[in-house]
């Protein structure tokens, strides 16, 4: 074999995906500059690292794409040389250049709302015909702009490219060295698992992993399904607030010990909020992803079509129950359940009273512990995989004087003293439940996750992070790796959560991100008519008119924190109504 026709076969391919690996870079340095201020903590050396592992992501997709069309054009035969064969595989190649240069274009648009790159959310965008026709007629003089562009490119295009091709030097070994090349970069490198959006994050910086990344990387990137379903059960408890689990807020009221322990044994989120003040805001948002905004009307009487957590899992053989401890009519639950796709539905009426209550047994919004014995023995009647939404209300007011040793605090129907009596009930409800599924054969393959419907609205300051920040505890210790997240989450990102965490198929839409995604995140919660956004970078509450007030991390002269926060509230508030308005949130 001759060492020169090798290599001057394999420089016609470098040539091609160098070319291709200068557009990503010239896309990543516009991401770095117009975004700066998401990167500005970034050092030099940092910055020069995440574009070094970016050639990483850039390099896996590049090849993935042209490794066929490459390979075809140094083919060691004679008609490989020809100039129709040359120029069909060059044209070929071309086009998808223009396609990356338009999808890339995209993505940095896109990143200036929502701060990520495209994901799998590109699918359901395609999907949507009448939305891609109004976006071409509304940037007809771009895309003919750029159909020019790309009639006066090709011509040069093909005359580089041409420049490095040698016919009649043909090597079969340099099509056997390019193939291995290909497949190599296309995995990311020699290591066991291939390249996956994660390995972005390996300095445990998000902005570094965010720049380093790219759109088609993200938006291509499959997932696949782990061998064995897993089960669900979420806990829904009233009232549940942040700053009495003691293992959260650091307060020491000493009544939610079983919560502490599934707090360190599990995955704990810190910086979570509700959606709303209201119930049927925190079931809505968990469990179709549609988040409760000013003039909006709640899934009750919404006349759009939206993802139901329950019809997805059904679609993927689960059977699903959603259990409350109220009546089955208050709060309008049972409308609320069947609007979520719920078909089994069970309330106060269906389980009878176990333990020997001292006073008000027969209380409207029910009791804790009975639901979660009546929800364990639905299940012994269910099949695996199963979904189980409980809405535990117990805590709600008037708070009911209980007997040692639920009575620590001094009792009062609407105190707080009373309200921490009931906590602590309920707290013992939920470790009662965790200890009797353990001795179940699938506790191992099922999920817990414990949050709250909204805020306790009394005995609260006017911290308006008090008044949202709820507990989100996900607990599957066989399964999910005990940790503290500091990201910031809302109830709306639990169904994409979800979703990932059960590996179900099929088609949804969502306005939330993946709580188990390496970013940093941020909440939109409604805040009676007004809405307020927290992020790490602070909080900022808007009347979708005006600022009404903000508080900052840190000082902001030239008032760009605040000004990204306004726009990002009011992008997600606008972008919500227009597509639920116009039934366009999902195309079913």
């Amino acid at each position: 074999m001759n060492p020169i026709n090798i290599a001057i076969k394999l420089v016609s391919s470098f040539s091609v995906l160098l070319l291709f690996l200068i557009i990503f870079q010239v896309f990543r340095s516009l991401t770095l500059v117009l975004y700066y201020d998401l990167f500005q903590e970034l050092s030099f050396q940092e910055i020069v690292q995440s574009f070094v592992l970016g050639i990483r992501f850039d390099l896996s997709v590049i090849s993935v794409f042209l490794g066929v069309p490459l390979l075809l054009l140094i083919l060691p035969f004679r008609f490989s040389d020809q100039y129709f064969y040359q120029v069909l595989f060059h044209t070929i190649i071309y086009l998808a250049l223009l396609g990356f240069i338009i999808f890339l274009a995209a993505d940095l648009l896109y990143f200036s709302y929502v701060k990520r790159h495209i994901t799998n959310e590109i699918i359901f965008l395609l999907n949507d015909t009448d939305y891609l026709i109004s976006e071409a007629k509304a940037n007809g003089t771009s895309l003919a702009g750029l159909l020019l562009l790309a009639l006066l490119g090709y011509p040069l295009y093909l005359r580089f490219t041409s420049k490095y091709h040698r016919p009649q030097r043909h090597s079969m070994l340099a099509v056997v060295l390019l193939f291995l090349l290909l497949v190599t970069i296309a995995r990311g490198g020699f290591q066991m698992k291939p390249l996956s959006v994660v390995d972005a994050y390996q300095h445990g910086n998000s902005a570094m992993g965010n720049l380093a990344l790219n759109g088609l990387f993200t938006a291509s990137e499959k997932k696949f399904p782990r061998k064995k379903a897993k089960n669900l059960v979420i806990l829904m408890v009233e009232s549940l607030t942040t700053k009495y689990v003691d293992s959260l807020a650091n307060n020491n009221y000493k009544v939610t010990p079983n919560l502490d322990r599934l707090v360190h044994e599990g995955v704990s989120f810190v910086n979570f909020f509700a959606s709303g003040q209201r119930s049927v805001d925190g079931i809505q948002s968990i469990v179709t992803g549609v988040p409760p905004l000013p003039g909006m009307p709640n899934i009750t009487s919404l006349s759009a079509n939206y993802s139901r957590l329950a019809k997805l899992a059904e679609t993927n053989g689960y059977q699903h129950i959603f259990i409350t401890t109220t009546h089955r009519e208050s709060f309008y639950l049972d409308a609320i359940a069947a609007a979520a796709g719920f078909s089994e539905y069970y309330g106060k009426e269906d389980f009878p009273i176990i333990l020997d209550y001292p006073n008000d047994r027969d209380r409207w919004v029910g009791w804790d512990y009975e639901a979660l014995m009546y929800l364990l023995q639905r299940i012994e009647e269910m099949q695996a995989p199963y979904f189980a939404f409980v809405n535990a209300s117990a805590d709600h007011t008037p708070f009911v004087e209980l007997q040692p040793p639920f009575n620590q605090y001094e009792h009062g129907s609407d105190t707080e003293g009373g309200y921490l009596n009931m906590l602590h009930y309920t707290d013992w409800a939920i470790g009662e439940f965790i200890e009797k599924f353990k001795r179940r054969k699938d506790f191992d393959d099922t999920i817990f996750m414990i949050t709250a419907d909204h805020a306790l609205a009394h005995f609260q300051s006017n911290d308006p992070y008090a008044r949202f920040r709820v507990p989100l505890i996900v607990y599957a210790p066989k399964l999910i790796k005990p940790h503290s997240s500091q990201k910031f989450g809302a109830q709306t990102d639990l169904l994409p959560t979800i979703i990932n965490l059960l590996d179900l198929e099929g088609a949804y839409a969502t306005i939330g991100r993946d709580l188990f995604q390496p970013n940093p995140g941020f909440a939109v919660v409604k805040d009676g008519a007004l809405v307020n956004i927290f992020t790490p970078q602070g909080f900022l509450q808007h009347s979708l008119k005006q600022i009404v007030d903000k508080q900052l991390t840190r000082e902001d002269p030239s008032g760009s924190t605040k000004a990204g926060l306004e726009k990002k509230l009011i992008a997600f508030d606008h972008l919500t109504y227009h597509l639920l308005s116009k039934n366009r949130w999902f195309s079913q």
